[in-house]
């Protein structure tokens, strides 16, 4: 246990690191699979805070075969920590 931390406060910590790796594993699958990359590319818009696109115009783009997987895709990355980035 990490010095200073309550047994609570380990436990949420260990879900949190539980939900990341396997949010990194999300993503790293989808990054290896060659039909991926309207995906990545969806998920590469909507966490990108710099360039002003919007969550619907993204998604828009997507085949809607696709779309279901892309948004729980974002939504393993949201409740993971990933908020995005500039």
């Amino acid at each position: 246990m990490i010095s200073g931390i309550n047994t609570q406060q380990a436990d949420l910590l260990s879900q949190a690191l539980e939900k990341a790796k396997r949010t990194t594993e999300d993503v790293a699958v989808l990054a290896k699979r060659e039909d991926s990359s309207n995906v990545m590319s969806f998920l590469d818009d909507v966490l990108d805070l710099g360039d002003g696109r919007s969550l619907l115009g993204s998604l828009s783009k997507l085949p809607a075969e696709e779309a279901e997987g892309a948004l729980q895709s974002l939504a393993r990355l949201l409740k993971a920590g990933v908020v995005g980035y500039e």
